[in-house]
Parts: C-alpha cells; sequence; structure tokens
C-alpha cells in the first residue's frame, strides 16, 4: 500500500525546515561565516601616554602612565558581522590609571580614571567615522567621572561616581586628562 504524501504535511515539514534554518544561521550569527575578513591595519602597535592632574587635599598631583594597543587579529560578533580585535593595556601593568588607594570603614578602595573598552580603536584609528565626533567627546568629558572599585565580601565591587561626588567625599578631583592623539592608520588586503 502506498503512502499519499499531503499537502499539509509538504507545508508543515516546510515551515519547520525553515524554522530551524533560521535559527541556525541567522540567530546564531553563523552566516557571518560568509562574511569577508575586514582589512587588516597596516599599524598594528601603538604607544600612548596619558597624564592626569589631579587635586587631592589641596595638593595638585600628576598620573602618568602609556596605554599601549595591539591588534589581535579579527572576531565574529555573529549577526553584527567581522570586525578587527584591538587590545589595549597601560604599560606600567596596571587594570587602572589609579589616582587614590586607601581603606574606609574596613573596606579596601581604588579611586582611578575610567577608560573606555573603545579607546584602541580610538588611537589605532578603527572607530566608525560616524562615532568619532561623540568620542571625542566623551574623551573630553572623562575627567567628570571616576571609577571606585571596593573589595566587598571577598570580591572586588565596581561602580561610576560623579566628579563632585568624589570630591566631597574623598577630596579629590580630576582637573585635565591629557591624551595622546590617534594615529593614521590604513589597512590593506591580508594574503
Amino acid at each position: 500500500m502506498k503512502k499519499r504524501v499531503s499537502i499539509k504535511n509538504i507545508i508543515i515539514g516546510t515551515i519547520l525546515g525553515m524554522i530551524a534554518f533560521y535559527h541556525l544561521f541567522i540567530i546564531s550569527g553563523a552566516f557571518a561565516l560568509l562574511y569577508e575578513d575586514p582589512l587588516e591595519p597596516v599599524i598594528k602597535y601603538g604607544e600612548f601616554p596619558i597624564t592626569v592632574i589631579y587635586e587631592l587635599n589641596g595638593e595638585i598631583k600628576e598620573r602618568k602612565d602609556v596605554i599601549v594597543c595591539e591588534y589581535a587579529g579579527i572576531e565574529n560578533w555573529g549577526t553584527g558581522g567581522k570586525h578587527r580585535k584591538w587590545t589595549s593595556e597601560y604599560i606600567s601593568g596596571n587594570d587602572y590609571l589609579f589616582l587614590l588607594m586607601g581603606e574606609e570603614d574596613g573596606v579596601k578602595f581604588t579611586l582611578s580614571v575610567e577608560m573606555p573598552n573603545w579607546l584602541a580603536s580610538y588611537y589605532m584609528d578603527d572607530l566608525d567615522p560616524m562615532y568619532r565626533e561623540e568620542r571625542e567627546r566623551e574623551l573630553k568629558r572623562i575627567n567628570q567621572k571616576l571609577l571606585l572599585t571596593q573589595f566587598v565580601d571577598g570580591g572586588w565591587v565596581q561602580r561610576t561616581l560623579a566628579g563632585d561626588e568624589v570630591y566631597e567625599k574623598y577630596k579629590l578631583r580630576v582637573l585635565e586628562v591629557r591624551h595622546s592623539l590617534p594615529i593614521n592608520n590604513s589597512y590593506y588586503v591580508a594574503d
């Protein structure tokens, strides 16, 4: 006896297949593997001095370091496509540009300048031109807030504090942050 395939079963099978395809390739971002890799940078390494001038208890202080930026290859952002990946770190080896370390009510704390995660892309001339002006404005306002890190219950907790709050509580005010200018980079098709 021959089994008949109904139109209803064909439609249901087609719909289920389309849903499976959608989940596999669209939502997971697997289709991004088919995208071309972005161009490679000509300049893959840079060092950018940074100076923070601040007031602590009425005394003017200066903190200097160098931000090292390095090309780290291509990363796949799924549905966001493929992008150049940059790393950045302070040449001093610190994770942050510390301005004050201390202890308050038995809780260890640090106050540091919070550096944005896009800073390496900015310095290495790899920002979307659409966002460049906005990022430059953000860098000019970087002295208006500080990162408070506290060691609580065996772990570090972080939050951002406004400049006025930092001055009121810790008598610390960032007067100026001097950033290096970004490089002029260019890009080429890798072999």
